[in-house]
């Protein structure tokens, strides 16, 4: 593959500023997420990249980025809980079993892809990742199944950034992610980890061969896609 297009919610803007990815920062979590009720929102906007942007995409990677925005709601039914909740208290959140939930929201991205598979087989998911530990229950257990279910098609880098085998978050008192991933000011954004998660993130691709030369030393000039301003990133 020659460059790499990325859909999803606000942790795509991690993958912004490097040449030859292309990350779409769809809307926040609360309204581009795995559940239900909210898959056809992303579902158009898909289909609106194909029709306002025809182009050939036989070179392509095509990544899908959702699923952290779920795992933390599950929570406590709570968008921002992590503006409520100090880092000192984090391990105080109650843990209750959410697993139909969580492999509902496995089934619901089926959906997604086949919507993506209309225009390109070369399609990939990156497992969701946070440096907000009180989530890693739910969201090992959600790469977990996500991992069983799609197998090669998964860019694990949240078992890379993490400590996956971390099933009882009560045994610990700090963030357990690489500390070089994490933002200046944890206690106001916990959720979303720096730009040096791209390079964790080619590291995969170039171990799984899937990334050409020309990724490195060509520019697509034909990709021109809008860019907003306040984010640097690519927008429908």
């Amino acid at each position: 593959m020659e460059n790499i297009i990325i859909f999803g919610d606000s942790h795509t803007r991690s993958y912004k500023n490097r040449k030859n990815i292309f990350p779409f920062f769809l809307g926040t979590g609360k309204e581009y997420n795995l559940f239900k009720h909210n898959i056809q929102k992303i579902e158009k906007k898909i289909d609106s990249f194909f029709s306002k942007y025809p182009n050939n995409y036989s070179q392509t990677l095509f990544c899908l980025n959702f699923g952290e925005p779920n795992c933390r709601y599950l929570l406590n039914n709570d968008w921002q809980i992590f503006s409520k909740i100090k880092l000192k208290q984090w391990n105080e959140i109650p843990i209750i079993n959410k697993n139909n939930e969580i492999f509902n929201l496995i089934e619901n991205y089926d959906d997604i892809i086949n919507v993506l598979m209309k225009y390109t087989n070369n399609i990939v998911i990156i497992t969701p990742t946070t440096a907000f530990f009180p989530s890693y229950n739910y969201m090992t257990y959600f790469n977990t199944l996500l991992k069983n279910k799609y197998g090669d098609k998964v860019i694990d880098i949240y078992n890379e950034i993490a400590q996956p085998s971390l099933f009882d978050i009560k045994k610990y008192e700090k963030i357990v992610c690489k500390k070089s991933l994490l933002n200046n000011d944890i206690e106001y954004d916990p959720i979303h980890l720096n730009n040096n998660i791209v390079d964790i993130f080619i590291d995969i691709l170039n171990r799984k061969h899937i990334l050409s030369q020309k990724f490195y030393t060509e520019i697509n000039e034909s990709f021109i896609f809008k860019v907003n301003s306040k984010f640097n990133t690519n927008i429908l």
